[in-house]
This record gives C-alpha cells, structure tokens and sequence, in this order.
C-alpha cells in the first residue's frame, strides 16, 4: 500500500467529517432560530405581521432591481417591472394573453 495515498485518503475523510460536522452544527443552529422566529411571529398581531411582510416584500423587490441594474445599467424602468414580474411568477404567466 502507498503511504502517500493512505495519507491521502487519511486527510480527505478527515476533511469530510469536519465538513459534515460544521454543516451539521449549522442546520442544527437554523433549525433553532427559526423555531425561535416562529415563537416570535406567532406572539405578534395579525396587522404586525402583515405589515413584516409587507416589509421583506419590498426589500425583496429592491433587491432584485439593484441586481438588474447592475447586470444591465442601462435598462428602463418598464423593462426592469418585467424582469421582476417573470422573476416572481416564472412561465406560469403569460403577458399576451394576461395569464390565460
């Protein structure tokens, strides 16, 4: 048997349990907070998390513009609702027939 490749391998499946471990850690630390931020909304008003919504909604939009914008500089502002529209609703909406 090669020692190098031993060793090799030795390392790889070193490298993979970390890995595996850390991710492991990290989706156990995701499940948690969004335990804790169900806990949280479900403590809030209606109104209030309607108005969150609302909220993530628009940052959400702002986001995709800013990267249309920066992937086509020079596009307009009825260009840029279209993207975002057939962003949001893929092909299950056709801008001919009006979804139809």
């Amino acid at each position: 048997m090669n020692p190098a490749r031993n060793s090799k391998n030795l390392n790889t499946h070193f490298i993979n349990s970390k890995f595996h471990e850390k991710k492991s850690k990290i989706s156990n630390g995701v499940n948690n907070t969004e335990k804790k931020y169900i806990k949280i909304m479900r403590r809030k008003s209606g109104e209030d998390r309607l108005k969150i919504a609302i909220g993530l909604r628009k940052m959400v939009l702002k986001l995709a513009e800013a990267e249309i914008k920066n992937q086509k500089p020079k596009i307009s502002k009825e260009e840029i609702k279209k993207l975002i529209f057939k962003r949001i609703y893929g092909s299950n909406f056709n801008f001919e027939t009006g979804g139809k």
